[in-house]
């Protein structure tokens, strides 16, 4: 997200009328593609230093500060790290069974090959 983005939606955010310092709503990125475009799956919080809202469907977040928006971006690129990192290795041991398991294929084809021209 740009800067412009950030600032655009902090604005935005911050004009929303609103009764409590805590509040859901529609979430602003994944609304529209959603069955129920309605569900507040957005969560806002807002406090005098500041404020974050996080989406709980697509993981969409944003905050005021600086500080507390790059902690955010940081822990989910983690966590996508971590997911790929899973990913990778699920599939490295998925390729080494098919693998072993091609070798033991053409390995008993062989011995049986070998044993039928004796």
């Amino acid at each position: 997200m740009t800067r412009e983005e950030h600032a655009d939606y902090v604005r935005w955010l911050k004009s929303l009328p609103r009764r409590k310092d805590h509040f859901r709503m529609p979430c602003p990125e994944c609304s529209a593609t959603r069955s129920n475009p309605k569900d507040p799956s957005f969560s806002v919080h807002i406090t005098r230093e500041g404020g974050w809202a996080k989406c709980f469907h697509c993981d969409f977040a944003i905050a005021w500060n600086e500080d507390e928006m790059w902690k955010r971006e940081q822990k989910q690129q983690d966590r996508e790290r971590q997911k790929q990192q899973k990913d990778a290795s699920q599939h490295r041991n998925t390729s080494q069974h098919h693998d072993t398991a091609s070798q033991q294929r053409n390995t008993s084809q062989h011995h049986d090959a070998a044993s039928q021209h004796r």
